[in-house]
């Protein structure tokens, strides 16, 4: 029999009502799957002639059993036989913000499943799926304990979702907001080299419209562009400590990667991008986005340009104009002569300085006499008061001038023993 409407939330239906006599424990059977019916609530289901089922296979069991399984055919309206307007149902909207497309289905699907439960209480089917299922029974010291298995369950579970799926993908405005919806799932592998993955991942979707050609329109909701490669600008310009040598740095900000960056409180943009849809294919392309493009493409180059500018100026050491030969650039030179020959497969430059010593011991720092920048391969002279120097070699291949010399790639040489300049002698230091 059917129930009434308020009982609606127990999801079953006995149309039998139990009669058995002469068997106590075939009695106590039959009443334990019945409770445990009353009490299974997951999914619609109807059976009929219980009694007459158990009362079958209890002549057959072994009754020296502690547990006993009993297989019950349970009748499930076929609701892919109901006509769909008859239901009552409408399609919920898709929720771009917390829904993937599989799970806009599933939604769907289950508020499809409630309504057409609630149709089963109240009109009868043409047509019923039966499905056996099992009841394992237990003795306690109440009397027995019957439940439902986790595969009659799960069998219950897939026999209706399959059936509720079909008659799902009959409503057209079903397929039109899942198709709305797989548009807006697609966005992140759509976006990500728009964007750049990390602040693809930042974007919401507003809505989703169709243009009746197979393209929709995408609204997007995103960090101001300006807002994100400012910060990003930022980080790039923190990551220098130290000077760099040579050529100007030139930067490339990514969104790939937004690590360290609260995006949080800045400001959003709103713009549309065109996304085609191979429906059959479930397959998103983006088709237009050249408003969001032009506009990210913008904020970057400003950035970088920034970020290039600040950074080249703080941090990068350019190359000096290279001195003549035997140029001094430190100190002056008067006194004895001194001869440097210099060798060109050490290095294409030397820059040499000495330092007057107060005695001849050339483990001490001295001071700065003269300093005086070489060609590699060729010789030069400087004159130095009579004294002995400490002589300290510097060789590179780009010059930076006097504070960084060669840079960090110069090869630093230094003389061990003290040179002697004295009034009618020559000295000369060779690094051939």
């Amino acid at each position: 029999m059917k129930r009434p409407a308020s009982t609606i939330c127990l999801l079953f239906s006995i149309t039998a009502t139990l009669f058995l006599t002469g068997c106590g424990a075939l009695s106590q059977h039959a009443k334990a799957i019945e409770t445990a019916i009353v009490g299974y609530s997951d999914y619609y289901i109807e059976v009929y002639d219980l009694s007459g089922q158990v009362k079958e296979q209890y002549r057959q069991l072994d009754k020296r059993q502690s547990a006993i399984d009993y297989t019950i055919t349970i009748d499930i309206p076929d609701y892919t036989s109901v006509d769909p307007a008859a239901v009552g149902f409408t399609p919920p909207a898709p929720d771009y913000a917390t829904m993937s497309a599989s799970q806009y289905r599933s939604a769907a699907a289950a508020s499809l499943r409630v309504r057409l439960e609630a149709y089963a209480y109240d009109n009868a089917f043409s047509s019923y799926v039966e499905l056996p299922v099992t009841f394992s029974l237990t003795e306690t010291a109440d009397g027995f304990l019957a439940a439902l298995s986790g595969t009659s369950r799960n069998d219950v579970k897939t026999t209706v979702d399959s059936m509720v799926l079909s008659l799902l993908d009959s409503y057209p405005a079903y397929t039109e907001n899942y198709r709305l919806a797989t548009v807006a799932d697609a966005r992140f592998s759509l976006l990500d080299g728009l964007f750049g993955s990390d602040y693809a991942a930042l974007t919401s979707v507003r809505k989703v419209v169709s243009n009746g050609d197979g393209t929709y329109e995408m609204t997007l909701v995103y960090p101001d562009p300006y807002d994100v490669y400012d910060a990003l600008a930022q980080q790039y310009y923190a990551s220098f400590n130290q000077p760099f040598y040579g050529d100007a740095q030139a930067a490339s900000l990514s969104a790939d990667n937004l690590g360290g960056i609260d995006a949080a409180d800045m400001s959003t943009m709103t713009n549309a991008v065109t996304v085609a849809l191979d429906a059959d294919a479930g397959v998103c392309t983006l088709a237009d986005a050249s408003v969001v493009e032009s506009q990210i493409s913008a904020a970057r180059m400003q950035a970088e340009a920034a970020a290039e500018q600040r950074v080249n100026e703080e941090w990068r050491v350019p190359e000096a104009e290279i001195p003549s030969n035997g140029e001094i650039l430190e100190g002056t030179s008067g006194g004895n002569k001194i001869v440097f020959v210099s060798d060109a497969d050490l290095g294409k430059y030397y820059y040499v300085r000495f330092y007057l010593l107060p005695g001849d011991d050339a483990s001490e720092d001295g001071t700065l006499e003269a300093g005086m920048f070489l060609v590699g391969g060729q010789k030069a002279s400087v004159r130095l008061p009579s004294g002995y120097y400490r002589v300290a070699c510097w060789i590179g291949d780009a010059w930076y001038g006097l504070d960084a010399l060669f840079g960090p790639d110069a090869t630093e040489f230094g003389s061990e023993n003290a040179i002697r300049s004295r009034f009618g002698y020559i000295n000369t230091i060779s690094f051939e």
